[in-house]
């Protein structure tokens, strides 16, 4: 039956989601409070809080092309989510590590 097919699956999404968010500490997006089983850092709070105020949201990938420069970006932004990694940490290494893709 598609009909059942089609809630099993928005049900199935919507479970992923919660778990996402539960196990992960990722942003939720649900109406209903969903607190992470390990709490977010001080930083992460402080992006979560400033969402709301962005006018545009935008993807490393949707305007560079270089894969190498992209992992870089992406996995040290998800260090400094960590709050273990200062701006100063993450301005340092992401330069060092872009540097290295010059030679």
């Amino acid at each position: 039956d598609p009909e059942f097919a089609k809630y099993f699956l928005m049900d199935f999404v919507k479970t992923r989601a919660e778990a996402q968010i539960l196990l992960t500490s990722s942003i939720n997006v649900f109406k209903e409070d969903i607190e992470p089983i390990r709490p977010r850092s001080a930083i992460f709070n402080e992006f979560i809080s400033e969402i709301d105020r962005f006018e545009t949201h935008t993807k490393f990938e949707w305007s560079l092309d270089d894969p190498s420069l992209i992992t870089i970006l992406e996995d040290n932004t998800e260090k400094i989510y960590t709050g273990e990694y200062t701006a100063e940490v993450f301005i340092e290494e992401t330069y060092r590590a872009i540097q290295k893709l010059g030679n």
